[in-house]
């Protein structure tokens, strides 16, 4: 909410829709980082979670946690307990390495032999 526009400006949000049986759930994000983040959290412990691990970190500071195994910072956020701390480091690790990996290559353009 702190980086939101004054009243009568435009917004852009990212959204994801979440449908199940028994659930309907739009979830709104500043940036495609913070929503492409949260795609991957829901994928191990649900929106819960992912938004509570969210709103204690900074993307980068939340990917770097995840890649250094750091429990403890992910630990901060409610609900989120030592077992699924190791759990999200343990399922997302790899994929934030890639993810960054492919980011990084994208930044330095067309590559000529």
């Amino acid at each position: 909410m702190s980086s939101m526009p004054k009243v009568d400006e435009e917004v852009m949000l990212y959204l994801e829709q979440i449908v199940r049986e028994d659930f309907l759930g739009l979830y709104g994000f500043d940036t495609k980082e913070e929503l492409e983040m949260f795609k991957l959290l829901i994928s191990i412990n649900g929106a819960k979670a992912a938004l509570s691990l969210l709103s204690i970190s900074r993307i980068n500071n939340l990917r770097y946690a995840i890649m250094m195994g750091d429990d403890k910072h992910l630990c901060k956020a409610p609900g989120i307990g030592k077992k699924t701390a190791g759990r999200i480091i343990l399922e997302l690790k790899d994929k934030i390495k890639k993810e960054n990996l492919a980011e990084d290559i994208e930044s330095f353009g067309d590559f000529e032999d």
